[in-house]
């Protein structure tokens, strides 16, 4: 009689594969788990882009993929991803390049309509309850993804709330439209209102001390130890 404690306890090639999918979906839980905790507005965008990219019988491989994901996750500074240090700089530097989504071109130079996210929170903390209640009453803006056009709806005026910063030529929230939730299926379970701001090759300086990296993967790392237990 022979027992194969290889096939008993999944250590053959085709077991093994089996325990480290299951390993990798495990890493994946607790990344998005976390992240869930930890992000706001850009955690739909952050947990769609952690990906199992590699299966084996030695080996699982999660990754985060996408630009505005590793932003969040490793911080940005100066230098690009990655080189947070605090201290400001041109955001246009990294921005208004040949490859960047939606990049426009004019006689003045390169262009891009800059998007921003807005929750009730948000608009509440920046032009407190009435500028909430003008944004729930917008018509909304609809995309129609098949025909490749948008439907415009309504827009909050100027003055709802006060300018950020001295050199902005308007508030926060002036141009605010709210999107439906069936916009397209990559809008779906983000902010519902948003506005967007022009960054020219030609205007002033966007100036920003950068993102903080919040290394959700490095407490995942930690955490993962004790849960892979229940993987082997």
């Amino acid at each position: 009689m022979r027992i194969d404690l290889r096939k008993i306890y999944g250590l053959d090639p085709a077991g093994m594969r089996q325990r480290m999918a299951r390993v990798a979906q495990v890493i994946r839980n607790e990344w998005m788990r976390q992240a869930s905790q930890q992000l706001g507005s850009t955690v739909v965008e952050y947990n769609r882009a952690i990906q199992v990219t590699e299966v084996s019988e030695r080996r699982a491989r999660v990754e985060l993929r996408g630009t505005v994901p590793n932003i969040v996750e490793q911080g940005m500074g100066p230098g690009g991803v990655g080189t947070y240090t605090g201290a400001q700089y041109d955001l246009r530097k990294f921005v208004l390049k040949p490859g960047t989504s939606n990049l426009r071109r004019s006689e003045r130079g390169m262009y891009v309509n800059v998007p921003f996210g807005h929750t009730a929170a948000s608009i509440t903390k920046m032009g407190g309850p009435g500028a909430l209640k003008a944004a729930q009453a917008l018509s909304p803006t609809l995309s129609r993804p098949g025909e490749h056009r948008t439907v415009w709806g309504g827009r909050l005026g100027p003055g709802w709330a006060q300018k950020i910063a001295a050199h902005h030529a308007t508030d926060p929230l002036h141009g605010l439209v709210r999107m439906q939730k069936t916009y397209s299926k990559a809008t779906q379970g983000g902010p519902p209102w948003r506005t967007w701001r022009r960054m020219t090759e030609w205007g002033k300086p966007w100036l920003t001390k950068g993102v903080k990296p919040r290394r959700i993967a490095v407490s995942v790392q930690k955490a993962i130890r004790a849960r892979l237990a229940e993987v082997f």
